[in-house]
């Protein structure tokens, strides 16, 4: 039988057989996952040099659990929220349109919505490591190369420019949904605020679009990886999709996208991090003088 070949934008998907021990590695691995033994360098694995690759199928399914897993852990969690909440209101004596309205109160309040956002991600978070397993000591040896310092860098450029994209787009549209929800967590819960956005959100979704959605549209092509991994970064940070607000918002995103994910391409995962987390930290920064110095 002949032998199917891969064409040359699906070359970053076929396996490769180890000359010394005949182990199938993946065509981007520098070195064989069982004998150690280092591969000869073409365009592909020069390609891959500061990403950290895991396997295609591994790639996809850590992007769909940062997706569509985060969101049916937010429903999951709402629904928990509720049914407490509706137990605690009734055992008070609330029953009837007094319960609904109390409840939806509640529900609506900037403690309910604190609990609901972070409590996701932490939940998230600890499967996240789970799902990553060993693979998460090559994410953390990222961070031992000189390279993860320009992380720092990009978070300070990726902060100016969307800020002075931000103010060009207030002459047009208001805050986004998203911030507005940032800032009033933020203001009530400033300490679990700055913990939650500098430390942990920036880890889980570096994990989901840059390590997974990233590298994984990467194998068919860089300008593939590069669109379409901001536009979907852009995209799940919008709230009301039919309000034109949220849409004059988008590029600011979208913006954010692109250069972590240029961060991750060239300087590898512990520098996207690092630009993610400084960013988040000056417009925390920022956010927390506006709100306690005016």
């Amino acid at each position: 039988m002949k032998k199917w070949n891969f064409p040359p934008f699906l070359s970053g998907f076929k396996k490769e057989v180890c000359s010394q021990c005949g182990e199938l590695n993946d065509a981007v691995a520098s070195s064989c996952k069982k004998c150690g033994q280092t591969f000869e360098i073409n365009l592909t694995r020069q390609s891959f040099t500061h990403l950290t690759p895991l396997t295609p199928l591994k790639e996809m399914i850590i992007f769909l659990f940062g997706t569509l897993g985060l969101f049916l852990f937010s429903l999951l969690a709402q629904a928990v929220i509720i049914s407490f909440a509706s137990a605690v209101l009734w055992n008070g004596g609330l029953t009837g349109g007094a319960l609904q309205e109390a409840l939806s109160s509640y529900l609506e309040s900037v403690d309910c919505l604190t609990l609901l956002n972070y409590g996701t991600y932490a939940i998230a978070l600890i499967f996240l490591f789970l799902l990553l397993g060993r693979d998460f000591l090559n994410l953390y040896k990222t961070f031992k190369n000189k390279r993860v310092l320009y992380g720092f860098l990009m978070g300070a450029i990726t902060f100016l420019l969307s800020y002075s994209l931000s103010l060009l787009l207030s002459l047009a549209a208001d805050t986004s949904e998203n911030q507005q929800l940032s800032n009033s967590m933020l203001a009530a819960y400033p300490a679990l605020s700055f913990f939650m956005s500098v430390f942990l959100i920036p880890f889980f979704e570096e994990c989901t679009y840059r390590l997974g959605l990233f590298t994984f549209l990467k194998r068919i092509h860089p300008l593939i990886a590069y669109l379409f991994s901001a536009l979907i970064f852009g995209f799940v940070h919008l709230g009301n999709l039919s309000s034109l607000n949220e849409w004059l918002n988008f590029p600011v995103y979208v913006l954010g996208g692109l250069l972590f994910a240029f961060t991750y391409d060239r300087f590898g995962f512990g520098a996207s991090y690092l630009a993610h987390a400084s960013y988040n930290l000056l417009a925390i920064s920022v956010n927390l003088i506006l709100i306690f110095a005016f």
